[in-house]
This record gives C-alpha cells, sequence and structure tokens, in this order.
C-alpha cells in the first residue's frame, strides 16, 4: 500500500499552521512550542511578545487590571476563559500567586481589546449578560461541580455549605465545599460571597469575612452573623 503524503498545514483565520515539533535530544520526547517557552527562561522572549496572540495559541495566559466595586482587581485569561480574579497590591503579586497555583507566569496584556475588558468589568460586577467564560480545568471534578452550582445562585440570595452540598449530591462534604469556595479562584465571576455556614455564621472568603458582608449588602443582603 503506498504511503499517504504528509499534509501541509492551512492557514486558520485563528493563526499560522501548527507545525510538528522538531525531535528533542536524546532520551526525551518531543515538546510542544508553548512547553518551550515555558521553559525558556528568556525575560527578552517574554518582554517582546505579544500576550494576545500567545494567549490566544495556548502558549500563555495575559492578565490585565480591571476596577470593580472592592477595588482593582487583576484577571488573568487565555483560550478557555478566565482563570484567576484576585485583589492584590501589585502586578509581582499577582503574578506570583498564578504562578503559584497554576505552574504557569501570566504576561501583562498591555493593550487588551476594550471590548474584552468591558465584559469583564461586567462580569465582576455580578451582570450575568457578559457571559464571561471562566477556565476551571485545573480543578477537579468536585470543586468544578461545586463552582458551577454556586454560578446558580442569583444576586440577594443566600445558600448555606450544607445546601450547596446536597445540591452537587454529596451531603456530607459539606466541609469540602467550604474549603473550595475558601480557593475560588475566580470570585466574583463565580459568586461564592453568596453561600454562608448559616444563619448566625458567615463562613470563609478568599478575600475576609468584612469583605464578603459588604458585598452581599451590596446586593441588598443584610447578613447579621459572624
Amino acid at each position: 500500500m503506498p504511503k499517504s503524503k504528509p499534509s501541509k498545514g492551512k492557514p486558520s483565520k485563528n493563526g499560522p499552521a501548527k507545525v510538528k515539533p522538531a525531535k528533542a535530544a536524546a532520551k526525551r520526547g518531543p515538546i510542544d512550542l508553548a512547553t518551550a517557552v515555558r521553559e525558556s527562561r528568556s525575560a527578552s522572549v517574554l518582554k517582546s511578545a505579544n500576550a494576545d496572540v500567545l494567549a490566544s495559541l495556548g502558549m500563555a495566559v495575559a492578565y490585565v487590571r480591571v476596577p470593580t466595586k472592592i477595588g482593582d482587581a487583576f484577571v488573568s485569561y487565555g483560550r478557555d476563559g478566565v482563570d484567576g480574579v484576585r485583589l492584590v497590591e501589585s502586578e509581582a503579586a499577582f503574578v506570583k500567586w498564578h504562578e503559584k497555583r497554576f505552574k504557569t507566569a501570566p504576561i501583562r496584556d498591555p493593550r487588551p481589546p476594550a471590548d474584552v475588558v468591558d465584559k469583564l468589568k461586567r462580569g465582576l460586577a455580578g451582570d450575568r449578560s457578559a457571559r464571561v467564560a471562566v477556565d476551571l480545568g485545573s480543578l477537579t471534578e468536585f470543586q468544578r461541580l461545586v463552582l458551577e452550582k454556586t454560578t446558580e445562585i442569583a444576586r440577594g440570595q443566600v445558600r448555606t455549605y450544607a445546601w450547596l452540598a446536597n445540591e452537587v449530591k454529596r451531603p456530607r462534604s459539606a466541609l469540602a465545599v467550604r474549603t473550595t469556595l475558601a480557593n475560588n479562584p475566580v470570585p466574583l465571576l463565580v459568586p461564592c460571597h453568596r453561600v454562608v455556614a448559616g444563619d448566625d455564621a458567615i463562613g470563609e472568603y478568599v478575600f475576609g469575612p468584612a469583605v464578603k458582608k459588604k458585598l452581599l449588602a451590596l446586593e441588598g443582603v443584610n447578613f447579621g452573623g459572624k
């Protein structure tokens, strides 16, 4: 049977054609370009790279600074959506958090598209019509279920850890639910502040209980518990 000729990569509207990586040195299999870039410590490469292009190719995650009702937030996003939201004092602190959490360093997007920033602002403000996609790919199946169910809690509503555990068919996992929400990588977009410990206990929150109470108050919920 005649051998089939290798197909030539065709350019697409999303970018240049994919090229098979060259064979690596002995005792190591081939790696893709994204891995090669991540392994490279060359600051000049990262500084000269366009964040949008790298993120669209899956080679990096970009981040921007976005104002919110509780202060400026750093938001990181890639091809599959937003993977990180944090209120931190500096870009360096955000990059450090992202590296520790996801093992990759995000690249600051110097010219983020206006519509992207607008959607992020609306999404962080709780506007569901903004349709901001979130990337929960780094989480376990249980953690994803918890966060996905949390997104269904409407503005002005409050639920408990026990309620959420029942909703994900794990009635004895209220403690695991609390831990998952306390480590939510995308707060505000996934409104974990709407889940409390009970009628008299507000529970944990990634930005602290005081901020949790403030967010609930902004949504018309005056929580009197501790």
